[in-house]
């Protein structure tokens, strides 16, 4: 017996329990879902990084009117703020890299499955 799973809609619970019953699981990827989202990724931490350094910008720019312990204080922390956050977001960036890959397999897979399911003899009794 097979039960067909679509990978967005996966109860992983129901995907357990059919393998635990010796059932046959197939797990269903559509490459372009894996493709759109690796993009949708991609201009999110792009405009995340946009924004991060527009405030870096503005408050580099403060300091013409604003000097003293206070002002050193707020951009050193904010230095520091700032390297975390291109930190996470190089984090969540490199999932971007992984989805492709994983598209990039898929494909590959099928197309060399495809292949060899064409070069079976066409006389063959199942």
């Amino acid at each position: 017996m097979s039960a067909a799973l679509n990978i967005a809609n996966i109860n992983f619970q129901e995907l357990l329990n059919s393998m635990l019953r010796g059932r046959e699981v197939e797990i269903k990827v559509n490459t372009d879902d894996l493709n759109n989202c690796a993009e949708d990724i991609e201009r999110k931490v792009t405009s995340a990084r946009n924004h991060i350094n527009e405030i870096s910008s503005t408050l580099r720019g403060t300091a013409t009117y604003w000097e003293g312990s206070t002002a050193d204080r707020a951009l050193s922390d904010f230095s520091v703020q700032f390297e975390d956050i291109n930190r996470q977001l190089d984090a969540i960036n490199s999932y971007v890299t992984v989805l492709r890959k994983i598209s990039g397999k898929y494909v590959e897979t099928e197309k060399r499955n495809v292949e060899s399911a064409g070069s079976l003899p066409v006389d063959v009794i199942y």
